[in-house]
């Protein structure tokens, strides 16, 4: 499961913020970081990480100035890159965005 969709409740670095959350009180007053403001934090976080994403560095890099450098420079990197295309070219679901090389 990708991480902004809930894979990052299984992942050891988020454990210290999942236990604080669940001793703040929800106190039903919207206008105050209550239980409520933290549960939708994560959520609204990925969302915006995503959008400053495509706009800072997925438009910029992914140009056909640079992207032929990246594709025709580091063999393992090229990889990685062109996996990644494909799967967001498909919209493929899948359950992370680290490919591995098969050995041999």
């Amino acid at each position: 499961m990708l991480v902004e969709n809930y894979g990052w409740n299984a992942l050891p670095a988020f454990a210290p913020f999942l236990n604080a959350v669940t001793n703040i009180p929800d106190l039903g007053d919207k206008t105050l970081a209550d239980w409520n403001y933290f549960v939708k934090a994560p959520n609204c976080f990925f969302k915006h990480y995503k959008e400053l994403f495509g706009k800072h560095v997925a438009k910029n890099v992914l140009t056909n100035d640079i992207v032929i450098y990246l594709i025709g420079g580091n063999a393992t990197l090229a990889w990685m890159l062109l996996n990644w295309l494909v799967v967001a070219a498909e919209s493929s679901n899948i359950d992370s965005y680290i490919f591995f090389r098969a050995s041999g």
